[in-house]
């Protein structure tokens, strides 16, 4: 072979070398598109506060008639201890909330009340005979519970708890509402022991107990109330 042809042999090798390149570059090209996203978050504010009612029973009680009575008998029952008696009443305010939430709420009251003793006894067909007796009425918003509507302690308990939680009185307020300024709160747990408004017909049950209490064995009530505010599910 002569030189021009070995010239031009390799001449074509290297073009056809140089197309074989360039087409195998080429099978190794695609479409491709990106996308990227970032975000951040913090924990939702639940600031609520809850201001617990304070105690609804005293050791001193403002007379109950209208009478025109000397100032000094402008309390007609004073006690070193919390005391309750015919003609007295309590209230134990509703708790109070304050701060907001950025999260629905709901806010129910549980209660508790205790008693101990309540009983009177009397003789009948010489025999000692003992009956629940408790004239306490509790009541809450448009409804009450009334101990002399019950046959025992354990009647009266129960009523009174499903009275306070029941969800007819269960609040609902939505994410982001100051608490302060709710126009729907809870209403007021109040208590009373009204004077026998029977002509007296209970007066003879009343002293019973007053005179047990005289004796180192008084009828004692006591009342826990717990409000919770649960963010909604």
């Amino acid at each position: 072979m002569t030189r021009k042809r070995l010239f031009n042999a390799a001449a074509i090798t290297a073009a056809l070398t140089l197309i074989t390149a360039c087409m195998l570059g080429g099978t190794f090209a695609k479409y491709t598109t990106s996308a990227g996203g970032s975000g951040s978050a913090r924990v939702a504010r639940f600031g609520v506060q809850i201001s617990a009612p304070t105690n609804g029973f005293s050791n001193s009680y403002l007379k109950h008639s209208s009478l025109s009575l000397p100032p000094a008998l402008s309390q007609t029952i004073v006690s070193v201890q919390r005391v309750v008696a015919p003609g007295t009443n309590g209230t134990f305010a509703a708790s109070t909330l304050s701060g907001s939430t950025e999260v629905a709420v709901e806010v129910r009251r549980t209660a508790t009340m205790t008693l101990s003793g309540w009983e009177y006894e009397y003789e009948e067909d010489e025999e000692t005979v003992t009956e629940f007796y408790c004239p306490i009425v509790i009541r809450m918003g448009d409804e009450s519970v009334a101990g002399l509507s019950c046959e025992s302690v354990e009647e009266f308990e129960a009523a009174v708890k499903d009275m306070i939680e029941d969800a007819d009185y269960i609040r609902y307020y939505p994410a982001g509402q100051p608490l302060a300024n709710i126009t729907n709160p809870l209403p007021n747990i109040t208590w009373e022991w009204a004077f026998d408004p029977n002509g007296g017909a209970n007066d003879v049950k009343d002293t019973y107990l007053g005179y047990q209490a005289a004796n180192d064995n008084a009828s004692t009530i006591a009342m826990e109330i717990t409000t919770t505010v649960t963010q909604i599910d």
